[in-house]
């Protein structure tokens, strides 16, 4: 709480100073969902898929699978318990669910119904990405993010360990998410080895794994890339003190504001403004949020003016901003809850846009 407290009264330092832009906060979902909401994925602004936590105490329905259309929300029922920790998926299908026990669940557009894949163990799977539908990246393990490493690689139809990664990291080390631009450009982020002063990246080029230093040896949670005009890969993350990197292809470069939480999600996108540039969403602990300016490339704390747009004094201490996502249309979605301890529960969904979409009324 004093962390949240100290971020919040010096942010007058780094707030974002108000301009004119026309965009405001909604609470998407008014009042907590019973499962915090972890992940979210669009395919667009009227295809959008949320995942989180399972609370089955006061929430029969399994863990919290949402859909938006563009107008109306929908709860999806998957038919298999434990939370889930990620989703990602293609425009014209699949899409794929992974979290706890192991489980990755591969949603068919034709069917509609959702396929457990067999894979290699029951660790938890934290990230999931793919270049394309039969090459997919899956890595995970331990919560505690101290032991059970692992790095999965699917054709679409089963996974198979990745081999050539040192034993040390499946000892005392998790991967938390895995990124990409291509089948020969993906970036995998973690917890660093004891006594090892950096942050865990790791890079695939289509044939070989190579770790990248980051000089810090705080763990990074997310990572995300542009893939267009503009090459970039962001990583964030940090304990006591969060943490924003950023790759153009020449190394890892610290550019996070000062003074911020622990961040745990990132999502870049190519800004569709005429002047060009990358926007993005940098998501904390205890409510943090900061977003990239496309003009400048700064990192700007933006929780303060939202939780006073929202009418709420400051953010919630418990309450963890986990994931972003930016839509085609602009629009930047949050998701969050309280996952500090099991059950993940208390889910929440923000949007910052120029419009407002329908509410998602509580379970």
């Amino acid at each position: 709480m004093l962390l949240a407290l100290s971020w919040l009264g010096a942010s007058c330092a780094t707030e974002a100073t108000p301009t004119s832009d026309p965009a405001r906060w909604q609470r998407v979902s008014p009042k907590p969902l019973a499962g915090a909401v972890i992940s979210i994925w669009g395919a667009s602004e009227r295809d959008l898929w949320a995942v989180g936590g399972d609370v089955p105490s006061v929430d029969p329905d399994g863990p919290m699978v949402l859909r938006f259309d563009g107008a109306l929300w929908k709860r999806e029922k998957v038919g298999s318990p434990g939370a889930l920790w990620w989703v990602h998926g293609f425009p014209s299908g699949p899409v794929f669910l992974a979290g706890a026990g192991g489980r990755i669940l591969k949603w068919e557009p034709g069917s509609g119904t959702f396929t457990p894949m067999p894979t290699p163990s029951g660790a938890t799977v934290f990230g999931l990405w793919g270049a394309s539908p039969t090459d997919l990246w899956a890595v995970g393990g331990a919560n505690s993010g101290t032991g059970a490493a692992f790095v999965w690689h699917s054709d679409g139809v089963s996974w198979k360990v990745q081999g050539g990664l040192p034993a040390e990291l499946a000892e005392q080390a998790a991967w938390w998410k895995v990124h990409g631009c291509g089948p020969n450009d993906v970036w995998f982020v973690g917890s660093g080895i004891a006594n090892k002063n950096f942050g865990a990246t790791m890079h695939w080029d289509g044939t070989a794994m190579t770790f990248v230093n980051t000089g810090q040896g705080e763990p990074l949670f997310t990572v995300h890339n542009t893939c267009g005009k503009t090459r970039l890969t962001a990583a964030v993350g940090g304990g006591s003190n969060g943490l924003i990197f950023e790759n153009t292809g020449s190394g890892w470069k610290s550019v996070g504001p000062k003074g911020a939480p622990g961040f745990v999600g990132v999502f870049l996108q190519e800004s569709n403004m005429s002047q060009g540039g990358v926007v993005g969403i940098a998501t904390a602990q205890f409510g943090g949020v900061a977003f990239r300016d496309p003009t400048t490339g700064q990192w700007s704390d933006h929780s303060e003016s939202m939780y006073k747009a929202l009418g709420d004094d400051a953010a919630p201490s418990n309450e963890t901003l986990h994931a972003g996502y930016i839509d085609p249309t602009g629009a930047r979605w949050i998701v969050g809850g309280d996952i500090t301890v099991e059950p993940l529960k208390g889910g929440l969904v923000l949007r910052y846009a120029t419009s407002v979409v329908p509410s998602l009324l509580a379970k």
